[in-house]
Protein backbone atom coordinates (compact mmCIF):
# COMPACT_ATOMS: atom_id res chain seq x y z
CA UNK A 1 0.00 0.00 0.00
CA UNK A 2 2.99 2.31 0.72
CA UNK A 3 3.89 2.17 -2.72
CA UNK A 4 0.52 2.96 -3.77
CA UNK A 5 0.14 5.69 -1.77
CA UNK A 6 3.32 7.37 -3.35
CA UNK A 7 2.10 7.10 -6.23
CA UNK A 8 -0.99 9.00 -5.81
CA UNK A 9 0.35 11.41 -3.64
CA UNK A 10 3.24 12.04 -7.20
CA UNK A 11 0.39 12.89 -9.03
CA UNK A 12 -2.19 14.54 -6.64
CA UNK A 13 0.17 18.16 -7.06
CA UNK A 14 1.71 20.12 -9.74
CA UNK A 15 5.19 20.15 -8.75
CA UNK A 16 6.78 22.05 -6.90
CA UNK A 17 4.15 21.26 -3.62
CA UNK A 18 5.66 21.98 -0.17
CA UNK A 19 2.05 21.12 1.43
CA UNK A 20 2.42 17.82 0.04
CA UNK A 21 5.43 17.13 0.67
CA UNK A 22 5.99 18.63 4.33
CA UNK A 23 2.15 16.48 5.43
CA UNK A 24 4.33 13.09 3.77
CA UNK A 25 7.29 13.62 5.74
CA UNK A 26 5.40 14.01 8.79
CA UNK A 27 2.82 11.63 8.40
CA UNK A 28 3.75 9.10 6.18
CA UNK A 29 2.47 8.34 2.37
CA UNK A 30 -0.61 5.94 3.40
CA UNK A 31 -2.27 8.76 6.36
CA UNK A 32 -1.30 12.18 4.24
CA UNK A 33 -3.11 9.85 1.19
CA UNK A 34 -6.06 9.15 2.89
CA UNK A 35 -6.36 12.85 4.52
CA UNK A 36 -6.08 14.30 1.33
CA UNK A 37 -8.33 11.85 -0.49
CA UNK A 38 -10.81 12.86 2.80
CA UNK A 39 -10.05 16.98 2.30
CA UNK A 40 -9.11 16.62 6.32
CA UNK A 41 -5.98 19.08 4.85
CA UNK A 42 -4.58 22.40 5.36
CA UNK A 43 -5.51 24.82 3.68
CA UNK A 44 -2.04 24.99 1.31
CA UNK A 45 -2.42 21.65 1.21
CA UNK A 46 -5.83 21.63 -0.22
CA UNK A 47 -4.90 24.48 -2.41
CA UNK A 48 -2.35 22.04 -3.72
CA UNK A 49 -4.55 19.29 -4.31
CA UNK A 50 -7.83 20.72 -5.00
CA UNK A 51 -7.88 19.68 -8.83
CA UNK A 52 -6.95 16.57 -8.16
CA UNK A 53 -7.28 15.08 -4.39
CA UNK A 54 -10.00 12.21 -6.24
CA UNK A 55 -7.92 11.11 -8.89
CA UNK A 56 -6.59 7.53 -8.30
CA UNK A 57 -4.32 6.12 -10.54
CA UNK A 58 -1.69 4.06 -8.36
CA UNK A 59 -2.03 0.71 -9.97
CA UNK A 60 -2.28 2.38 -13.65
CA UNK A 61 0.63 4.49 -12.63
CA UNK A 62 2.85 2.06 -11.51
CA UNK A 63 1.93 -0.37 -13.98
CA UNK A 64 2.52 1.77 -16.91
CA UNK A 65 6.46 2.72 -15.03
CA UNK A 66 7.02 -1.00 -15.14
CA UNK A 67 6.20 -1.30 -18.51
CA UNK A 68 9.18 1.33 -19.80
CA UNK A 69 11.29 -0.40 -17.23
CA UNK A 70 10.97 2.35 -14.87
CA UNK A 71 10.90 2.29 -10.88
CA UNK A 72 8.85 4.62 -8.53
CA UNK A 73 11.81 6.42 -5.92
CA UNK A 74 10.52 7.51 -2.40
CA UNK A 75 11.74 8.98 0.66
CA UNK A 76 13.09 6.20 2.56
CA UNK A 77 13.74 4.17 -0.63
CA UNK A 78 17.44 3.13 -0.35
CA UNK A 79 17.93 5.10 -3.76
CA UNK A 80 16.57 8.15 -2.28
CA UNK A 81 19.27 11.07 -2.55
CA UNK A 82 18.99 11.82 1.15
CA UNK A 83 20.23 15.31 2.47
CA UNK A 84 20.47 16.98 -1.06
CA UNK A 85 17.26 19.05 -0.41
CA UNK A 86 18.23 19.90 2.99
CA UNK A 87 19.19 23.29 1.99
CA UNK A 88 15.88 24.15 0.87
CA UNK A 89 14.30 23.43 4.62
CA UNK A 90 13.22 25.57 7.06
CA UNK A 91 12.51 24.19 10.59
CA UNK A 92 9.61 25.74 12.70
CA UNK A 93 9.35 26.24 16.25
CA UNK A 94 7.35 22.87 17.07
CA UNK A 95 10.28 21.31 15.27
CA UNK A 96 8.35 20.61 11.49
CA UNK A 97 10.11 20.58 8.30
CA UNK A 98 9.05 23.25 5.43
CA UNK A 99 10.24 23.69 1.99
CA UNK A 100 10.63 26.99 0.27
CA UNK A 101 7.83 27.02 -2.22
CA UNK A 102 10.09 27.36 -5.09
CA UNK A 103 12.14 24.86 -4.08
CA UNK A 104 10.62 21.93 -2.81
CA UNK A 105 11.56 18.67 -2.83
CA UNK A 106 9.98 15.85 -5.68
CA UNK A 107 7.30 13.93 -3.44
CA UNK A 108 8.54 11.08 -5.37
CA UNK A 109 11.02 10.18 -8.49
CA UNK A 110 10.42 7.98 -11.51
CA UNK A 111 13.57 6.58 -12.55
CA UNK A 112 14.61 4.56 -15.26
CA UNK A 113 18.22 3.10 -16.12
CA UNK A 114 20.62 0.50 -14.11
CA UNK A 115 22.26 2.78 -11.63
CA UNK A 116 21.31 3.66 -8.43
CA UNK A 117 19.99 7.31 -8.04
CA UNK A 118 21.91 7.94 -4.74
CA UNK A 119 25.70 6.69 -6.17
CA UNK A 120 24.87 8.85 -9.37
CA UNK A 121 24.23 12.32 -7.09
CA UNK A 122 27.17 11.88 -4.82
CA UNK A 123 29.68 12.01 -7.67
CA UNK A 124 27.40 14.40 -9.68
CA UNK A 125 28.24 17.65 -11.45
CA UNK A 126 25.26 19.11 -13.40
CA UNK A 127 26.10 20.50 -16.93
CA UNK A 128 23.13 23.00 -17.65
CA UNK A 129 22.94 25.59 -21.04
CA UNK A 130 21.59 26.87 -23.95
CA UNK A 131 18.61 24.90 -26.61
CA UNK A 132 19.87 27.25 -28.90
CA UNK A 133 23.54 27.06 -28.45
CA UNK A 134 26.30 27.73 -31.06
CA UNK A 135 28.56 24.76 -32.54
CA UNK A 136 31.20 26.01 -30.21
CA UNK A 137 29.32 26.04 -27.29
CA UNK A 138 28.12 22.11 -28.40
CA UNK A 139 31.51 21.40 -28.85
CA UNK A 140 32.67 22.63 -25.40
CA UNK A 141 29.86 21.20 -23.36
CA UNK A 142 30.70 17.59 -25.58
CA UNK A 143 34.20 17.59 -24.23
CA UNK A 144 33.32 19.35 -20.47
CA UNK A 145 30.61 15.55 -20.24
CA UNK A 146 33.88 13.77 -21.34
CA UNK A 147 36.32 15.35 -19.22
CA UNK A 148 33.98 15.12 -16.02
CA UNK A 149 33.19 11.33 -16.67
CA UNK A 150 36.48 10.60 -16.98
CA UNK A 151 37.57 12.30 -13.81
CA UNK A 152 35.18 10.07 -12.34
CA UNK A 153 31.81 11.79 -12.11
CA UNK A 154 28.62 11.47 -12.93
CA UNK A 155 26.98 14.38 -14.92
CA UNK A 156 23.46 15.53 -14.29
CA UNK A 157 21.58 17.15 -17.28
CA UNK A 158 18.21 18.14 -18.65
CA UNK A 159 16.88 15.71 -21.36
CA UNK A 160 17.04 18.84 -24.23
CA UNK A 161 18.73 19.61 -26.91
CA UNK A 162 21.68 22.19 -26.87
CA UNK A 163 23.88 22.62 -24.12
CA UNK A 164 22.43 19.19 -22.07
CA UNK A 165 22.39 16.46 -24.61
CA UNK A 166 25.73 17.71 -25.58
CA UNK A 167 27.32 17.35 -22.26
CA UNK A 168 25.25 13.79 -21.84
CA UNK A 169 27.05 12.89 -25.17
CA UNK A 170 30.18 13.58 -24.21
CA UNK A 171 29.61 11.28 -21.39
CA UNK A 172 28.39 8.84 -23.46
CA UNK A 173 31.81 9.03 -25.65
CA UNK A 174 33.94 8.00 -23.08
CA UNK A 175 31.57 5.18 -21.04
CA UNK A 176 30.66 7.42 -18.51
CA UNK A 177 27.67 7.32 -16.07
CA UNK A 178 24.77 10.28 -16.76
CA UNK A 179 21.55 11.25 -15.59
CA UNK A 180 19.07 12.99 -17.72
CA UNK A 181 16.35 15.02 -16.11
CA UNK A 182 12.99 14.81 -18.02
CA UNK A 183 10.00 17.70 -17.53
CA UNK A 184 7.14 15.20 -18.44
CA UNK A 185 6.28 11.54 -17.29
CA UNK A 186 8.87 8.58 -17.78
CA UNK A 187 6.95 6.86 -20.73
CA UNK A 188 5.98 10.03 -22.75
CA UNK A 189 7.65 10.46 -26.33
CA UNK A 190 10.61 12.88 -26.88
CA UNK A 191 11.48 15.14 -29.81
CA UNK A 192 13.01 12.48 -32.37
CA UNK A 193 16.62 13.79 -32.20
CA UNK A 194 16.55 13.04 -28.62
CA UNK A 195 15.37 9.84 -28.77
CA UNK A 196 18.40 7.32 -29.19
CA UNK A 197 20.51 9.68 -26.61
CA UNK A 198 17.81 8.92 -24.01
CA UNK A 199 17.88 5.45 -24.57
CA UNK A 200 21.59 5.62 -24.57
CA UNK A 201 21.84 7.48 -21.51
CA UNK A 202 19.11 4.58 -20.13
CA UNK A 203 21.30 1.68 -21.17
CA UNK A 204 24.25 3.02 -18.72
CA UNK A 205 22.78 5.63 -16.79
CA UNK A 206 19.34 7.24 -15.59
CA UNK A 207 16.76 9.21 -17.31
CA UNK A 208 14.40 10.97 -13.91
CA UNK A 209 11.52 12.55 -13.76
CA UNK A 210 8.97 14.08 -11.21
CA UNK A 211 5.37 13.45 -13.25
CA UNK A 212 3.95 10.57 -13.34
CA UNK A 213 3.44 8.52 -16.26
CA UNK A 214 1.24 9.96 -18.94
CA UNK A 215 1.99 13.75 -17.65
CA UNK A 216 3.17 15.96 -20.97
CA UNK A 217 5.84 18.52 -21.06
CA UNK A 218 4.97 22.11 -20.33
CA UNK A 219 6.50 25.71 -20.01
CA UNK A 220 6.29 25.98 -16.25
CA UNK A 221 7.41 22.13 -16.02
CA UNK A 222 10.84 23.10 -17.83
CA UNK A 223 11.32 25.72 -14.85
CA UNK A 224 9.97 23.58 -12.26
CA UNK A 225 13.02 20.74 -13.61
CA UNK A 226 15.75 23.57 -13.04
CA UNK A 227 15.71 23.18 -9.04
CA UNK A 228 15.90 19.32 -8.89
CA UNK A 229 19.26 19.89 -11.96
CA UNK A 230 20.88 21.72 -8.88
CA UNK A 231 19.81 19.61 -6.24
CA UNK A 232 20.69 16.34 -7.44
CA UNK A 233 24.32 17.72 -8.30
CA UNK A 234 27.22 18.15 -5.61
CA UNK A 235 28.60 20.94 -7.67
CA UNK A 236 27.89 23.04 -11.17
CA UNK A 237 30.51 23.89 -13.70
CA UNK A 238 30.69 27.12 -15.64
CA UNK A 239 33.34 27.23 -18.18
CA UNK A 240 33.74 28.36 -22.13
CA UNK A 241 36.69 25.74 -21.64
CA UNK A 242 36.82 22.40 -21.34
CA UNK A 243 37.25 20.75 -17.90
CA UNK A 244 40.15 18.21 -17.54
CA UNK A 245 41.90 16.21 -14.91
CA UNK A 246 38.30 16.24 -12.97
CA UNK A 247 38.84 15.23 -8.91
CA UNK A 248 37.47 15.75 -5.43
CA UNK A 249 39.58 15.77 -2.61
CA UNK A 250 37.57 15.11 0.87
CA UNK A 251 39.32 13.51 3.67
CA UNK A 252 41.83 15.54 5.67
CA UNK A 253 45.57 15.51 4.65
CA UNK A 254 48.40 12.90 6.51
CA UNK A 255 48.95 14.39 9.66
CA UNK A 256 45.76 16.34 10.67
CA UNK A 257 43.79 14.19 13.15
CA UNK A 258 40.09 13.40 13.30
CA UNK A 259 37.58 16.83 14.75
CA UNK A 260 34.91 17.01 16.97
CA UNK A 261 31.73 18.85 14.97
CA UNK A 262 29.00 18.20 17.27
CA UNK A 263 28.38 17.28 20.99
CA UNK A 264 26.82 14.04 19.88
CA UNK A 265 28.42 12.53 16.68
CA UNK A 266 32.11 10.98 16.24
CA UNK A 267 34.50 12.91 15.13
CA UNK A 268 35.21 13.73 11.89
CA UNK A 269 38.11 13.43 9.18
CA UNK A 270 36.61 14.54 6.00
CA UNK A 271 35.54 17.72 4.37
CA UNK A 272 31.74 19.01 4.50
CA UNK A 273 32.07 19.91 1.07
CA UNK A 274 34.51 18.50 -1.70
CA UNK A 275 37.01 20.26 -2.61
CA UNK A 276 37.25 19.97 -6.58
CA UNK A 277 40.01 20.39 -8.64
CA UNK A 278 40.47 20.41 -12.38
CA UNK A 279 42.49 21.76 -15.34
CA UNK A 280 41.93 24.10 -18.25
CA UNK A 281 44.00 24.81 -21.28
CA UNK A 282 44.53 28.32 -22.36
CA UNK A 283 46.71 30.49 -24.22
CA UNK A 284 49.43 27.64 -24.55
CA UNK A 285 49.51 27.17 -20.27
CA UNK A 286 47.62 24.68 -18.21
CA UNK A 287 45.74 26.73 -15.45
CA UNK A 288 45.13 24.11 -12.19
CA UNK A 289 41.76 24.90 -10.38
CA UNK A 290 40.83 24.54 -6.72
CA UNK A 291 37.22 25.08 -5.73
CA UNK A 292 36.33 25.10 -2.42
CA UNK A 293 33.46 26.60 0.20
CA UNK A 294 34.54 25.80 3.91
CA UNK A 295 32.71 25.91 6.72
CA UNK A 296 30.25 28.85 7.39
CA UNK A 297 30.86 31.34 10.51
CA UNK A 298 26.94 31.42 10.87
CA UNK A 299 26.36 28.66 13.64
CA UNK A 300 23.28 25.67 13.66
CA UNK A 301 23.07 24.14 17.08
CA UNK A 302 21.13 20.93 17.43
CA UNK A 303 17.29 20.87 16.03
CA UNK A 304 18.00 23.52 13.09
CA UNK A 305 18.50 26.27 15.44
CA UNK A 306 20.24 29.29 14.42
CA UNK A 307 20.83 30.61 17.85
CA UNK A 308 20.65 29.52 21.41
CA UNK A 309 20.00 31.82 24.61
CA UNK A 310 22.63 28.96 26.39
CA UNK A 311 26.25 30.97 26.12
CA UNK A 312 28.46 27.64 26.64
CA UNK A 313 26.43 26.01 23.96
CA UNK A 314 27.36 28.68 21.91
CA UNK A 315 31.06 28.83 22.47
CA UNK A 316 31.08 24.92 22.46
CA UNK A 317 29.97 25.56 18.69
CA UNK A 318 31.73 27.98 17.30
CA UNK A 319 34.37 26.31 18.50
CA UNK A 320 33.33 23.44 16.43
CA UNK A 321 32.67 25.96 13.61
CA UNK A 322 36.41 26.95 13.57
CA UNK A 323 37.66 23.19 14.53
CA UNK A 324 36.12 22.88 10.95
CA UNK A 325 37.11 25.52 8.90
CA UNK A 326 40.56 25.40 9.71
CA UNK A 327 41.08 21.71 8.75
CA UNK A 328 39.02 21.87 5.75
CA UNK A 329 41.80 25.40 5.14
CA UNK A 330 44.56 23.06 5.29
CA UNK A 331 43.07 20.03 3.00
CA UNK A 332 42.73 22.84 0.14
CA UNK A 333 46.19 23.86 0.98
CA UNK A 334 47.67 20.39 0.58
CA UNK A 335 45.61 20.20 -2.47
CA UNK A 336 47.45 23.65 -3.83
CA UNK A 337 50.83 22.49 -2.46
CA UNK A 338 50.86 19.52 -4.61
CA UNK A 339 49.95 21.09 -7.56
CA UNK A 340 52.56 23.82 -7.04
CA UNK A 341 55.13 21.47 -6.25
CA UNK A 342 57.35 24.06 -5.31
CA UNK A 343 57.25 25.78 -8.99
CA UNK A 344 54.55 28.43 -8.58
CA UNK A 345 57.52 30.78 -10.50
CA UNK A 346 55.97 28.63 -14.06
CA UNK A 347 52.65 27.09 -12.71
CA UNK A 348 49.53 28.81 -12.77
CA UNK A 349 47.50 27.50 -9.97
CA UNK A 350 44.16 29.55 -8.87
CA UNK A 351 42.35 28.54 -5.83
CA UNK A 352 39.10 29.75 -5.18
CA UNK A 353 35.69 30.09 -3.33
CA UNK A 354 33.73 30.58 -0.39
CA UNK A 355 36.45 30.95 2.28
CA UNK A 356 33.69 32.07 4.99
CA UNK A 357 36.19 34.87 6.69
CA UNK A 358 38.34 37.94 5.80
CA UNK A 359 41.78 37.80 4.13
CA UNK A 360 43.35 38.38 7.62
CA UNK A 361 41.70 35.72 9.40
CA UNK A 362 43.54 32.78 10.57
CA UNK A 363 41.97 30.18 8.13
CA UNK A 364 42.66 32.42 5.10
CA UNK A 365 46.03 33.07 6.13
CA UNK A 366 46.87 29.03 6.14
CA UNK A 367 45.57 29.31 2.19
CA UNK A 368 49.02 31.11 1.40
CA UNK A 369 51.67 29.03 1.95
CA UNK A 370 54.67 30.26 3.79
CA UNK A 371 54.92 34.07 5.11
CA UNK A 372 56.09 36.63 3.09
CA UNK A 373 55.48 39.66 0.84
CA UNK A 374 52.30 40.67 -0.08
CA UNK A 375 50.93 42.27 -2.80
CA UNK A 376 51.17 46.13 -2.44
CA UNK A 377 54.12 45.38 0.24
CA UNK A 378 57.36 46.66 -0.49
CA UNK A 379 59.38 42.99 -1.53
CA UNK A 380 56.77 42.42 -3.34
CA UNK A 381 58.84 42.65 -6.79
CA UNK A 382 61.60 40.93 -5.30
CA UNK A 383 62.17 36.99 -5.96
CA UNK A 384 61.94 35.05 -2.70
CA UNK A 385 62.78 31.91 -1.31
CA UNK A 386 58.82 31.15 -0.79
CA UNK A 387 57.46 32.25 -3.80
CA UNK A 388 57.34 28.34 -5.78
CA UNK A 389 55.09 27.33 -2.54
CA UNK A 390 52.90 31.01 -1.83
CA UNK A 391 49.66 32.01 -3.07
CA UNK A 392 48.72 35.73 -3.45
CA UNK A 393 45.38 37.20 -2.08
CA UNK A 394 43.72 39.36 -5.38
CA UNK A 395 41.18 40.75 -3.40
CA UNK A 396 44.28 43.44 -3.13
CA UNK A 397 43.72 44.56 -6.70
CA UNK A 398 40.06 45.02 -6.35
CA UNK A 399 39.54 48.41 -5.28
CA UNK A 400 39.32 49.50 -2.14
CA UNK A 401 35.55 50.57 -1.75
CA UNK A 402 34.58 47.50 -3.35
CA UNK A 403 36.24 45.26 -1.24
CA UNK A 404 33.22 43.25 0.18
CA UNK A 405 31.26 40.09 -1.02
CA UNK A 406 29.09 39.83 1.67
CA UNK A 407 26.98 42.49 4.08
CA UNK A 408 26.32 40.79 7.58
CA UNK A 409 24.51 43.02 9.68
CA UNK A 410 25.17 46.26 7.85
CA UNK A 411 28.51 45.56 7.76
CA UNK A 412 30.32 44.71 4.50
CA UNK A 413 33.24 42.00 4.41
CA UNK A 414 34.66 39.75 2.22
CA UNK A 415 35.00 35.91 2.51
CA UNK A 416 34.96 35.11 -1.29
CA UNK A 417 38.57 35.04 -2.32
CA UNK A 418 40.84 33.99 -5.43
CA UNK A 419 44.62 33.15 -4.67
CA UNK A 420 46.96 32.68 -7.35
CA UNK A 421 50.55 31.12 -7.44
CA UNK A 422 53.62 33.58 -8.65
CA UNK A 423 52.98 32.83 -12.47
CA UNK A 424 49.10 34.16 -12.09
CA UNK A 425 50.03 37.10 -9.94
CA UNK A 426 52.43 38.81 -12.03
CA UNK A 427 50.03 38.92 -14.30
CA UNK A 428 47.08 40.47 -12.38
CA UNK A 429 47.24 44.65 -12.13
CA UNK A 430 44.87 46.59 -9.89
CA UNK A 431 41.53 46.94 -11.85
CA UNK A 432 42.00 43.77 -13.04
CA UNK A 433 39.57 42.20 -10.13
CA UNK A 434 35.98 43.32 -9.23
CA UNK A 435 32.86 42.45 -7.67
CA UNK A 436 29.67 42.27 -8.71
CA UNK A 437 26.47 44.14 -7.31
CA UNK A 438 26.11 44.93 -3.92
CA UNK A 439 23.92 42.08 -2.48
CA UNK A 440 21.18 43.03 0.86
CA UNK A 441 22.25 42.58 4.45
CA UNK A 442 21.63 39.11 6.04
CA UNK A 443 21.57 38.32 9.84
CA UNK A 444 22.39 35.49 11.79
CA UNK A 445 19.22 33.17 10.55
CA UNK A 446 19.19 32.60 7.06
CA UNK A 447 16.20 31.13 6.52
CA UNK A 448 15.05 35.26 6.51
CA UNK A 449 16.13 35.26 2.92
CA UNK A 450 14.69 31.53 2.02
CA UNK A 451 12.38 32.99 -0.84
CA UNK A 452 14.50 35.74 -1.78
CA UNK A 453 15.72 36.34 -5.15
CA UNK A 454 19.38 36.07 -6.21
CA UNK A 455 22.04 35.48 -3.75
CA UNK A 456 23.59 37.41 -0.69
CA UNK A 457 26.84 37.30 -2.09
CA UNK A 458 28.53 38.53 -5.25
CA UNK A 459 30.94 37.79 -7.43
CA UNK A 460 34.42 38.10 -7.58
CA UNK A 461 35.29 38.38 -11.26
CA UNK A 462 39.95 38.25 -12.35
CA UNK A 463 40.67 38.84 -15.60
CA UNK A 464 43.89 37.41 -16.14
CA UNK A 465 46.14 37.68 -19.30
CA UNK A 466 49.18 34.95 -18.76
CA UNK A 467 52.17 35.98 -20.92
Amino acid sequence: MSEEAWAYLSRVAEPPAPGVAALAARLGPVEAAERIRSGRVSDRVAAETHDRHRVWRAEADLAAAAAVGARLVTPGHAEWPTGLFDACTTTGDAGTTTWAPALAPPVALWVRGPARLTECCERAVAVIGSRAATNYGTHLASDLGAGLARGGKSVVAAASQGIDAAALKGVLAVAGISLAMRPSGIDQPVPRPLAPLLEAVTATGLVVSEYPPGVAPSRTRLIARSRLLAALSRATVVSRLPLQEVREVSAFPDGLRPIQVDDTAPEVSTVGRAVLIGQVQAGGHTVSLVTCHLKSKLLTFPGGRFSTSDDAERARFAAFALYRRAAEAVTVRQAATELLAGNGQHRAVIVLGDLNDEPEAATTQILHGPPGSEIGTGGYSQPDRGDGQRLWNLAARIPQPQRYTRIYRGRPELIDHILASHQVTQAVADGDVTAGPAPASIEDNPNVRRDAPGSDHRPVVATINLP
